[in-house]
């Protein structure tokens, strides 16, 4: 229900402003209204990166190793619930996003927002096609997922959300490229190659796949408990 709210306070704002559909997308961004608090302008931003932390964050602890015995009964070896578990949270996380675009176009179109992909208000300067938008979008909130799932193995997953929250909030006060999910912060690298941009975020995606198959690989599931 705040997803939704959030699409329609951004939605009426930008219709009242005379925006374009792109408005609407950067707006989950980054809010005109108080702008000099990074927490109550990147709202929308940390709703939409907020909730698979609690939708999705816990699963791969719970069926991999909460489970324990059956799991390698089943597959009869380590590599295979590994890889279907994480290749699970990516589609997961594939529609998750495209639930959200489906709705932001949804809700603008039944408003009357004008369909144009460069933005009219915010980030005007921006030379960044929708389609790469949300791709940056998606990118950033799987590293974050895949982050999370690899520290919910290690240090569980009550921790593992806390520490997620705090590097949300912490892209929201620091533009650095290093920081995981930070490339879903589109204004704040407009001026940084974009393949740099991915090509770091997918490198610790992949990295956490590497780590946390290894990890499970390695653990003793009958002695979990």
């Amino acid at each position: 229900m705040l997803l939704v709210l959030a699409i329609l306070i951004n939605v009426v704002n930008t219709k009242n402003a005379s925006g374009t559909i792109a408005d609407v997308f950067l707006g989950f961004l980054k809010q005109d209204n108080g702008a000099e608090n990074p927490l109550t302008s990147s709202l929308n931003w940390i709703i939409i990166q907020s909730l698979p932390v609690f939708l999705f964050g816990s699963y791969f602890y719970k069926e991999l190793f909460a489970l324990e015995e059956f799991i390698t009964i089943r597959f009869n070896n380590r590599i295979l619930p590994v890889l279907s578990k994480f290749l699970l949270i990516i589609t997961l996380m594939l529609v998750y996003y495209l639930v959200i675009i489906g709705l932001v176009l949804f809700v603008s179109f039944l408003f009357g927002i004008r369909f144009d992909v460069q933005p009219a208000l915010l980030f005007t300067d921006l030379n960044m096609p929708l389609y790469e938008i949300g791709v940056r979008f998606f990118v950033g909130g799987l590293a974050l997922i895949m982050l999370q799932l690899l520290l919910s193995i290690i240090i569980k997953p009550f921790y593992a959300i806390t520490v997620v929250l705090i590097i949300i909030v912490t892209n929201c006060f620091i533009t650095n490229f290093w920081i995981i999910g930070s490339v879903s912060n589109v204004a704040g690298f407009t001026d940084v190659n974009n393949w740099l941009l991915l090509s770091i975020q997918l490198g610790y995606i992949i990295l956490a796949i590497l780590i946390g198959g290894n990890i499970y690989r390695k653990t003793d599931l009958y002695k979990l408990n």
